[in-house]
Parts: structure tokens; C-alpha cells; sequence
């Protein structure tokens, strides 16, 4: 009985969830229908906290989905807090993981220039744990990579998912099964770089991107750790405390931090 009426609250969590950023997901459309949309990275919070932390959201959505999220890493001081906006919806998930990557170029370079331990982590919830991903994977190369500490994804669709089919953007209908570009990111080997503390989490109640699209882990070479978010939905995750904590069991031996959500 206990596990039935869990079950009914995480159903209701991730509904009220998803009411709430219904406003969000209008207002991006809105936006980028009369003024065009920007990708840029906000102005951090907390500069002198434990690391740099880079918050990015996924498809449909902006930077205010991840404001819990952000708030409580504040609170755990961590810092500084960055948002990444992804770019407008005719981008593709490269164009968007290239920009992604100049935006870090530039907060190592402001930890050289401060003095600052050299280092990111990344977090990303849905589409935006592929945009990350695919930086990890493809772009993190060349004579000075990257210092990544841990990467995290929430609810990301690491094989697609069906329900991309419906997406009016050209990065979602990048995320239906079997397309080119996640047959590619899934085709390298190693898929993530040795070494790496990688975190997928996944939620069971998640009819969005279910667990078979999210934590088929068996698949893929030098897998990263799957973690299931039990009773928690697609947007619940960014929500509760529960799945917080998780995350911050991730992020406990780090020194910096890069959240990236869908």
C-alpha cells in the first residue's frame, strides 16, 4: 500500500511539475518567435564559492527550470553558478555543444587569470545531458581539453526517445531513436573519457524519456554509473530534495560543477 500511494505522489509531483514550467516553455516560444533567442552564459553567482557551476536546461525550456536546482547548490556553496541558454530551436544538439564549450573556454580562463583550482563539472537534465555529452565525447580535444571533475545527466534520452517524434525543434527530432547523430554518439568507443565520474540518473515514473531510453547502460563502452530516482518523473527531478541529494553524493569529492538540464 505504502509503494502504491508513493507511486500516486510522484505521478502528482511531476504533474504539477510539468504545470509549472508550462509558462516557461510558452514564453520561450513566444520569445523566439518575435525576437529571436540568444545563447549565452549568465553572469555566475557565488564567485568565490567551492567551483564553477554551469546550469544548463534542455529543449523548450530556459534557464528558470533549473532555478531550484541552482538554489540549493548556492546554498551547499558551490560556485561560481553559471546558466547556459541553449540556442535558438533551428540549432542542431552540435551547434549548441560548440557554444557550450567556447562558454567554458572562457570560465577556465577566468580560473587562470583569478587563480583558481582549473575545472568544470557538468549536470544536464534531459536534451541538455546530450548537448553536454556530445561536448564530452567530440569536442573535448586538442592541446588543452577541458578539466571536467564529474559530469551528471537527469532524465536524459541517452538512446532517444519516441515521444521526440512529436518535437518542433531540430535538435529534438535529433533525440528520435535510431538517428544518425545518436547512432554515432553511441558507436564511440570509449563513450566517455576513462577516468571520468560520470552520473546518469533516471526516474522510474519518467513517461518521457522511460528507462529504456535512459538507462541501458549495457550498451554503451566505459559506462558511466545509472542511478534510478525512484517515484520521481521528467520535471520532478529538478524539484525535490531526494534527487538533489543525489546528485550532491555525485558531486561530493569535486571541486567545481556544470549543470545542464532539457
Amino acid at each position: 500500500m505504502k509503494h502504491f500511494f508513493l507511486i500516486l505522489w510522484g505521478l502528482l509531483l511531476d504533474f504539477l511539475g510539468s504545470l509549472l514550467f508550462v509558462p516557461l516553455r510558452a514564453g520561450v516560444m513566444v520569445r523566439e518567435f518575435f525576437t529571436g533567442r540568444r545563447c549565452i552564459l549568465t553572469k555566475p553567482k557565488n564567485p568565490l564559492g567551492k567551483g564553477a557551476v554551469v546550469l544548463v536546461h534542455g529543449a523548450n525550456m530556459d534557464r528558470w527550470c533549473m532555478f531550484v536546482l541552482k538554489r540549493r547548490l548556492l546554498k551547499d556553496g558551490w560556485g561560481p553558478v553559471y546558466d547556459f541558454e541553449l540556442g535558438p530551436l533551428n540549432w542542431t544538439i552540435e551547434e549548441n555543444a560548440q557554444m557550450l564549450k567556447k562558454s567554458c573556454e572562457e570560465i577556465e580562463m577566468h580560473q587562470k587569470e583569478s587563480g583558481r583550482p582549473r575545472g568544470i563539472n557538468f549536470i544536464a537534465h534531459s536534451m541538455g545531458g546530450l548537448v553536454a555529452r556530445y561536448l564530452v565525447q567530440a569536442l573535448n580535444q586538442g592541446a588543452s581539453p577541458l578539466q571536467i571533475e564529474n559530469f551528471i545527466t537527469l532524465g536524459t534520452p541517452h538512446w532517444g526517445t519516441p515521444v521526440a517524434r512529436l518535437a518542433f525543434s531540430r535538435a529534438g527530432r535529433q533525440m528520435i531513436p535510431g538517428d544518425p547523430f545518436l547512432q554515432r554518439l553511441n558507436a564511440t568507443e570509449p563513450c566517455l573519457p576513462r577516468g571520468l565520474n560520470a552520473c546518469f540518473l533516471w526516474g522510474d515514473l519518467d513517461f518521457l524519456v522511460p528507462a529504456r531510453w535512459a538507462s541501458w547502460g549495457k550498451r554503451l563502452a566505459q559506462p558511466p554509473t545509472f542511478r534510478c530516482l525512484p517515484y520521481h518523473g521528467h520535471m520532478s527531478m529538478l524539484l525535490t530534495k531526494r534527487a538533489y541529494r543525489e546528485v550532491r553524493a555525485v558531486l561530493a569529492p569535486a571541486r567545481s560543477l556544470i549543470a545542464v538540464g532539457a
